[in-house]
């Protein structure tokens, strides 16, 4: 079986609350986290100690191909409706867990 910490998480919409995520993934349970922002230059050097690789949207299929876990932590803004559609969820590995803690209309 295996450990948490051998797992790897992908954290879409890395604010605050993205950021209070990815510390527990981190720093609690021991995973490989992303974080994915639309301009990673305004991660603090905080928010990024929480995460093995802060990214912008360039990136974002590759962490979610990745990821064991994606977490969408998405505001509802004219840009994130339908953000995860299901061309989100085919880029995914078959056994990903897709959790959503931000808006709806994201999904």
């Amino acid at each position: 079986m295996e450990l948490v910490s051998q797992k790897s998480m992908a954290v879409i919409g890395y604010g605050d609350i993205g950021a209070a995520c990815a510390k527990i993934a981190k720093n609690g349970l021991g995973m490989k986290v992303w974080g994915v922002k639309r301009n990673p230059a305004d991660c603090s050097d905080e928010y990024r100690s929480y995460c093995d690789e802060v990214v912008g949207l360039d990136q974002y299929d590759r962490v979610i191909s990745e990821a064991d876990f994606v977490v969408g932590v998405l505001p509802k803004v004219a840009d994130t409706e339908d953000f995860f559609n299901a061309s989100t969820f085919t880029k995914m590995k078959a056994t990903a867990v897709f959790m959503n803690i931000g808006r709806g209309p994201t999904v």
